[in-house]
Formats: structure tokens, C-alpha cells, sequence
């Protein structure tokens, strides 16, 4: 693969089609906000506690390291989305005790020739992957990638494993038609990761901050009002006020079953006809995203509200000072480190 190859990756193709002035600042400017939003912040450490505990280590350590490593980035989401971090430490104890069993990660060689769990990267030359028909125009383009894992189910299927944090669940609609989980299946097969690939496992951890049970005004015990929580926030809550699991039963079932909100685990089947069509599609944005790279027209519609790069685009159709939006609100940096910040550096070996 030649170093000067044009690279893509299922992200620079969704922000490409999304927006090309969008794509423009994120992967020509390489910029990005200087403020980190919470769901993008909860995911990024959730997906580092849970390759951690796949490859064997403690993952509660794991995110006090992180934290340690960057704390006033830290401090500064205290101040604006609460402590993310203590959510983090409850959410996540409660989910590995509730998937302690079930789902199996399956190892796979990294570049070192050690056996990863999870967070695989590849790269591979697109042309070695699309029908015959397709190879000639995809020359000259690299596929990049990192697959969060490879799993097999308690019932036998084998096949992707995306972990993803929601604050509203996604349908089976967005599910079926996934441009990631398509593409990367074809690059699992072709890298020879998995033989047999029978669909997505969605692993999803819901990112809503567990409620604390209110104590009642005569001290006796806590409020039996529908809460969403979380069995280890009540037991928190008990211990803190001196009162039992015993006299809390309903308490503490409501919060058992709430785990099931919280922690979910999909498999959407793949299917060959939906597949080929999708990574078709994918194919052809991809040439033209290699021929027509530093397009920068604006797609303005109702996603501006979530882009990052609104008040670039605001400043730029008002007519303000764009240097200085640009100043204050951004900073150059590579949009796709958070890939390698996932990562662990121990691995565990696979005798």
C-alpha cells in the first residue's frame, strides 16, 4: 500500500455525504472544538473500560488512569455536564455485573503479531475489497478502520461487536442499513478475522446519569417514587443513610429491572442483498470523495444544530469574524486520535 494512497474510513464518508463544508474543516483544516460533549466523552471512556476488561485488566483502574492522565480536561466537563466520570464508575460496575455472562470476545492478531480483544485497526487497499467492476476507479484509495470487536453470542452466532452509548435507543431501521457494520464486515472477512460472519452484535450502555433514591422526611427510608437507576446506586444510597437492602426489596427489583433499559444487547443478521448495496454506495462516495476532495458546499438542514461547526458556518453566512470564532471556540488536532486514545497499550497473549 503506497504511503501517498487517498485514505477513507466509514467516518470521513458519513461527515463527506453529511456535509462537504463540514468535512473540509474536520479532515482538510483538521480542526476541531475545543469543547468535548459529554456523549462523545462517554463513549470514548466506555469503550476504554470495556477493552479493558476484555483483555484481562481492571477496568474501574483503567478509567482512573485516564482520568489521572487529562484531569482538567475533566474538571472543565464537571463544570459543564456534572461529574461524568463518577456516572461512568456506577453505570459501568453495573454493566459487567449484569453481561458477566453470555458474550465471548474473540482474539485477534494486531500489528505487533500479539492477540487483541478488542479495538482491532486495519488498513487495507479498497481496491482489494469491491467487485471486479469497481477495481480499476478504487485504485489508489487506502480503507481504514477499527473494529471495537468480534464476539460470538450465547446462542452460537458469531459476528461484529459495536459498542455504542445512546441517550435515545436506535431503531432497527438505522440498525439494518449501518454503512460501518457493513464495510467492516467485508474487511473482517477479507483480513481473514472471522470466517464466518453472520451478522452485528450491538452492544449499547445507555449514557443517562443514574437518580439517586431521595431519602423521606422522617429518615426511616428511601423513596419508592419511579426513578431511573441503578442497583448500585441504591446500595450507595442504603449505606450512606444506614438502612437496609431487607426493608427496600421493591426498591432494589425496580432497579434490577431498570438494568435491562440501561444494558442492551441487539444482533442485526446480515444480510447479503442490503450489504453489497450499502458497500456499494460506499464505494462510489469514496471515488468521489478522491476526486473531489476540497469541495466545500454547504448541506444546511436541520443536523446543523448538533454540528460541531455550526458557529463557523453561522459566522461565515452572517458575515462576522470567522478568525475569530476560530480562535476562541476551536484548535487544530487530529480527528481521528481518539481511535488510538481507545486503545490500551497492555495486551494479553493468547497462548
Amino acid at each position: 500500500m503506497a504511503d501517498d494512497d487517498y485514505k477513507i474510513g466509514q467516518s470521513k464518508v458519513r461527515s463527506y455525504r453529511t456535509c462537504r463544508q463540514a468535512y473540509h474543516f474536520k479532515y482538510e483544516q483538521r480542526i476541531v472544538r475545543r469543547r468535548v460533549r459529554r456523549p462523545f466523552m462517554f463513549g470514548k471512556l466506555i469503550h476504554r473500560m470495556i477493552e479493558a476488561q476484555a483483555q484481562g485488566e481492571d477496568p474501574h483502574q483503567v478509567l482512573s488512569d485516564v482520568v489521572l492522565d487529562d484531569l482538567p480536561m475533566f474538571e472543565a466537563e464537571r463544570e459543564m455536564y456534572g461529574d461524568i466520570v463518577a456516572d461512568i464508575g456506577v453505570i459501568m460496575t453495573d454493566y459487567f455485573e449484569y453481561h458477566k455472562d453470555g458474550l465471548r470476545f474473540i482474539p485477534v492478531k494486531d500489528e505487533t503479531g500479539e492477540y487483541r480483544y478488542a479495538e482491532h485497526e486495519f488498513s487495507i487497499p479498497l481496491a482489494d475489497i469491491v467487485d471486479a467492476d469497481d477495481r480499476e476507479r478504487s485504485q489508489g484509495i487506502s480503507f481504514q478502520g477499527q473494529v471495537d470487536g468480534l464476539g460470538k453470542t450465547a446462542n452460537g452466532l458469531r459476528g461484529l461487536v459495536e459498542n455504542k452509548s445512546f441517550d435515545k435507543l436506535p431503531s432497527d431501521d438505522e440498525r439494518w442499513r449501518n454503512v460501518q457494520s457493513v464495510v467492516y464486515i467485508r474487511a473482517v472477512k477479507h483480513l481473514g478475522w472471522m470466517k464466518v460472519v453472520d451478522g452485528t452484535c450491538w452492544n449499547y450502555v445507555m449514557s443517562k446519569s443514574p437518580t439517586v433514591p431521595q431519602l423521606l422526611k422522617d429518615g426511616t427510608r428511601l423513596s419508592i417514587r419511579e426513578i431511573t437507576t441503578l442497583p448500585s446506586v441504591v446500595r450507595a444510597a442504603l449505606k450512606v443513610h444506614g438502612l437496609s437492602e431487607e426493608s427496600h426489596e421493591e426498591l432494589m427489583l425496580r432497579a434490577e429491572a431498570s438494568r435491562h433499559n440501561y444494558f442492551q444487547r441487539v444482533f442485526t443478521p446480515v444480510s447479503r442483498v442490503v450489504a453489497d448495496n450499502v458497500f456499494n454506495g460506499f464505494v462510489e462516495t469514496a471515488v468521489e470523495m478522491r476526486d473531489n476532495r476540497h469541495r466545500r458546499d454547504k448541506n444546511i438542514g436541520r443536523h446543523c444544530t448538533w454540528c460541531d461547526y455550526e458557529p463557523l458556518c453561522r459566522t461565515q453566512l452572517t458575515g462576522g469574524d470567522e478568525e475569530f470564532v476560530m480562535r476562541t471556540e476551536f484548535v487544530e488536532d487530529d480527528p481521528e486520535g481518539y481511535r488510538r486514545s481507545k486503545r490500551s497499550n497492555k495486551l494479553k497473549v493468547v497462548k
